[in-house]
C-alpha cells in the first residue's frame, strides 16, 4: 500500500466535495474507506 499525495486534480475534487458537503448539513455521519484496502484491487 502506498500513500500518494493528491495531485492538482485530486485537490480540486476534495475542495469540490467539501463545498458540496458544506451546503447541506442534514447528514449525521460520513463514513469513508481507503479504496486501496479492497482485496480485489490489490
Amino acid at each position: 500500500m502506498s500513500n500518494v499525495p493528491l495531485n492538482d486534480e485530486g485537490i480540486r475534487q476534495a475542495i469540490n466535495l467539501l463545498n458540496r458537503l458544506s451546503e447541506d448539513k442534514s447528514w449525521d455521519m460520513i463514513i469513508t474507506s481507503d479504496i486501496s484496502s479492497f482485496p480485489i484491487l490489490n
